[in-house]
């Protein structure tokens, strides 16, 4: 008899030591589990004004639990004066201030799965408003950290990007322009599919003079591609080229009612265009030195495209609008 109840005490212990071991691991996993939970991480570019001369990198940084997310903007050039930084809640939604000074934040609460739509909104001293498109942060497939297009030493064209996540990203398409306006597909860059790190990633164009050796500049741009087919592009980077004699001059530039443009200009026609590729103008040269009227224009950036009497474009110039 004594034996069996020592023997019950025993298995009562055990059974009691063996429940405080189950609670102990189920704690344990809990905590674990929430230490592995990883807070999403988005970035972009934005550049605006009439010369697209201001421009801001954002991230938006969502909690672990995915109900709230910071927002801040940081300018990498000089921001217009006056500056007044605001957001769009959602589509159709409130227009709200951003915490100044800068770098500018704002905090969002109330999400699902940091999944949220937003634009911004900027207005400065000389009357601008600068309105982006919609991000809507829930299907960005690839948050780009920052794209360059540079001509190197050896008059290529390198082109270095780099992303801080990739969630099931696919691929970059890199699209080369002469104009800005009609583009061709180079070469496709697999990406890292699904990443929290800094990625790299670098392509050197090479044949740029056997087909554009009357051309100033140079415009890429990157197709970020996710794998189900969802895809975005990346801002529009210049490359002016090295330089040659200019087969016509434009002056005043910037220009505010009537440019001057010079040359040999009896084989020329025009073409101005918009910086979204609309067509705003054309004319037919019919001498050394025309006046071209573009009062009617509102300010930005536009190109001066020449083209000879087949219609063959021989050069680009870039004129800004005041």
């Amino acid at each position: 008899m004594k034996n069996y109840i020592t023997s019950l005490h025993s298995s009562k212990k055990e059974s009691i030591l063996s429940s405080f071991k189950s609670i102990f691991i189920l704690i344990a996993l809990f905590f674990m589990g929430l230490s592995n939970v990883n807070a999403q991480t988005y970035s972009g570019t934005e550049t605006f004004g009439p010369a697209n001369e201001y421009s801001f990198n954002f991230t938006i940084a969502c909690s672990a639990d995915g109900t709230s997310a910071l927002l801040t903007v940081t300018f990498t050039t000089a921001e217009p004066i006056g500056l007044v930084p605001q957001i769009q809640d959602g589509l159709g939604g409130p227009i709200l201030p951003m915490v100044t000074p800068s770098p500018y934040t704002y905090t969002l609460s109330g999400l699902t799965d940091c999944d949220f739509e937003f634009r911004f909104y900027m207005a400065w001293a000389a009357g601008g408003l600068f309105i982006s498109e919609y991000i809507d942060v829930g299907s960005l497939p690839i948050y780009l950290n920052f794209f360059s297009a540079n001509l190197n030493r050896s008059n290529f064209v390198e082109l270095n990007w780099s992303t801080l996540q990739e969630i099931n990203s696919s691929s970059f398409i890199i699209y080369r322009s002469y104009d800005g306006i009609s583009w061709e597909s180079l070469n496709e860059v697999p990406a890292h599919g699904n990443t929290n790190i800094e990625m790299k990633y670098s392509y050197i164009d090479k044949d740029i003079r056997s087909n554009y050796k009357n051309i100033s500049n140079l415009f890429y741009r990157l197709k970020m591609i996710d794998k189900d087919g969802s895809f975005e592009y990346s801002p529009i980077r210049n490359v002016p080229l090295i330089a040659k004699e200019n087969k016509v001059q434009i002056f005043p530039n910037p220009v505010s009612e009537q440019f001057t443009i010079r040359g040999d200009l009896k084989l020329y026609q025009i073409k101005i265009l918009n910086s979204t590729g609309q067509i705003c103008h054309k004319f037919d040269l019919n001498g050394k030195t025309q006046t071209i009227d573009i009062s009617s224009l509102p300010s930005g950036l536009y190109f001066v495209n020449v083209l000879n009497r087949n219609n063959k474009l021989v050069e680009v110039q870039k004129v800004i609008i005041e």
